[in-house]
């Protein structure tokens, strides 16, 4: 017998094995990114660019409510918050003033991050996954031109909670952001609420 022949049925098993792997893998990550409570966490980026030798350091703190939007607050090196919600997206300028504007891309942020979706995820990328000491990775790169003109790969780390999430865009920059401290079911301050309104 052909020796390819005889590793066929090993091929096989070891395909099946692997894929069977990378469903377990992304349904853990699924199972951290639709909870169905709140979600807080500290957050610290670094954001490289082109041309530039030193990373950009950004701290700050994220909220995840679930049906309702999303908060990501920076505390250094200035202050500024972003408010995703269902269609709308809040944001402060150089001055702090906040203000709200219509966004069709609120929805898919919202959809991509608290609403985490294995199925429509497939549809639209190239999802591999894989787990190393508890911990899920999972790399995904897009399908189409939509993403493709503002993400080449993201890839995703996650035990019980989301630990880690790096960016690589097509104009060469790499954003690394890593989250400690979650609270879960998180508290959501009268400040929070009102943001989450303002985004409705």
């Amino acid at each position: 017998m052909h020796p390819i022949l005889r590793a066929l049925p090993l091929m096989l098993f070891s395909s099946a094995c692997a894929a069977q792997d990378s469903s377990a893998c992304l349904a853990q990550i699924e199972d951290v990114l639709k909870s169905p409570d709140p979600v807080t966490a500290r957050f610290v980026m670094h954001k490289k660019l082109p041309g530039i030798t030193k990373p950009l350091e950004s701290r700050g703190r994220v909220l995840v409510a679930p049906g309702r939007g999303l908060i990501w607050e920076v505390t250094f090196p200035y202050a500024s918050t972003l408010v995703f919600g269902p269609t709308k997206i809040g944001h402060t300028d150089e001055s702090g003033s906040y203000s709200v504007a219509d966004s069709p891309y609120a929805a898919q942020i919202i959809e991509a991050v608290a609403n985490f979706d294995l199925a429509a995820a497939h549809r639209s990328f190239f999802v591999s996954c894989s787990v190393q000491n508890k911990t899920a990775k999972a790399v995904i790169s897009p399908k189409n031109k939509t993403y493709a003109d503002f993400l080449s790969e993201a890839v995703l780390e996650a035990s019980h909670v989301l630990t880690r999430m790096s960016f690589m865009q097509p104009s060469g920059s790499v954003s690394h952001i890593s989250f400690t401290s979650h609270e879960m079911p998180a508290a959501i301050s009268k400040a929070d609420d009102e943001l989450l309104k303002s985004v409705q």
